[in-house]
């Protein structure tokens, strides 16, 4: 029998285009429903709430003086791949402050500053609107008290000197003007024979009032016996 190579050739030609054409079509089919997937998994819309930190910027001359939220919430719905976006990062909102006057500010929050991902829509914030009240602030230089535990017979005895005998004051004019003494914590009088040094904490006056020159809080108490 005599073998036609030509006719074996053109089948199997036949037989590997067919294989290659179905198998084109099978992956288009593939792809097709892939993508498809994608883009209803991409393109579902989904909410979420996120927190937003609150950074206030005042003028070097005045203060905050009651209370402020340091945050405030908003609720978002986008696509899902536009919220996962926002979902790992961290927002800030500026408050500038340094053009306002003394008194109490009506601010409404707006998201615009946020600038975030196309496609995502801003559904609640809360609060939507602070009020930051602004004082001057002053300094002013104040004495200082000491408080010993002692009577006054055993006191003459003995020679007390406290450093600094005065301090600077630094904070909102309301508080800071209504301050002419800082005293100290009360102390138990050391019966000695020579002399001593103490570290004697000032009692605190005012959380919005700070001591500039003394951060420690605390004052020298020099306490000598006289002769």
């Amino acid at each position: 029998m005599k073998i036609k190579f030509k006719e074996i050739f053109l089948l199997a030609k036949r037989h590997v285009v067919r294989a290659m054409t179905q198998n084109l079509a099978l992956k288009m089919v593939a792809s097709l429903l892939t993508l498809t997937l994608f883009a209803l998994v991409a393109g579902e819309s989904v909410q979420m709430s996120k927190r937003v930190n609150l950074e206030y910027i005042t003028a070097e001359d005045m203060m905050i003086v009651n209370t402020v939220p340091f945050e405030f919430e908003i609720v978002l719905s986008g696509q899902k791949s536009a919220i996962g976006i926002v979902r790992g990062q961290d927002y800030y909102y500026k408050v500038d402050l340094t053009g306002v006057g003394v008194g109490t500010s009506r601010i409404r929050l707006d998201t615009r500053q946020l600038n975030l991902p196309r496609g995502v829509v801003v559904s609640s914030i809360l609060p939507s609107r602070i009020y930051p009240k602004l004082e001057k602030v002053i300094t002013k230089k104040v004495e200082v008290k000491l408080k010993l535990n002692v009577s006054d017979s055993i006191l003459k005895q003995y020679t007390v000197r406290v450093e600094p005998s005065e301090i600077e004051i630094k904070g909102p004019e309301e508080k800071v003007s209504l301050i002419s003494v800082i005293e100290t914590e009360s102390v138990d009088f050391p019966y000695i024979s020579k002399s001593k040094t103490l570290d004697v904490n000032l009692l605190p006056v005012h959380v919005l009032i700070k001591m500039p020159g003394l951060p420690t809080g605390k004052v020298k108490v020099y306490i000598e016996k006289k002769k």
